[in-house]
Parts: C-alpha cells; structure tokens; sequence
C-alpha cells in the first residue's frame, strides 16, 4: 500500500519512502482510490450564512457581499 503525504518543503505530495521525489499521477490515483476521503455534503444555506454575516476581531457584525468589495467608489 502506498503512502503518500504532503512534503511542505517542496510543496508537493510525495511517497513517505521517497519525501523528494513528486509522487508521479498513478501513484496518486492509487493512493486516492484506496484511501477515500468522506467530506460533509454541500450545505448552501451553510454557505450563504458564512459568506454573508461574519464577526469582525471586535464583534461587530458585518453583513457585505460581494457587491462592496467591488465597489470602490
């Protein structure tokens, strides 16, 4: 079984018996396919409530889109 781990040195993913060589594509696909990752599902409701309310250092609330960072006038 291959074990391929993230050399932040190089900044690439590597296998461990090899830290400075890139671990090439299939080595990678290999690995992916026998160590699936379980992610949470996509929760938009989620996602808006992030991207629209968020706490500043000194707890106000901040409530801007998209919309103000764009405008600079």
């Amino acid at each position: 079984m291959l074990d391929i781990i993230y050399n932040p040195d190089i900044g690439a993913f590597v296998n461990k018996e090899t830290p400075d060589v890139v671990a090439p594509q299939f080595e990678m696909l290999e690995w992916a396919a026998q160590n699936p990752e379980t992610t949470m599902p996509y929760n938009p409701q989620l996602v808006n409530e992030l991207l629209t309310v968020m706490q500043t250092p000194d707890s106000t609330i901040v409530e801007e889109g998209v919309e103000s960072i764009t405008n600079r006038g």
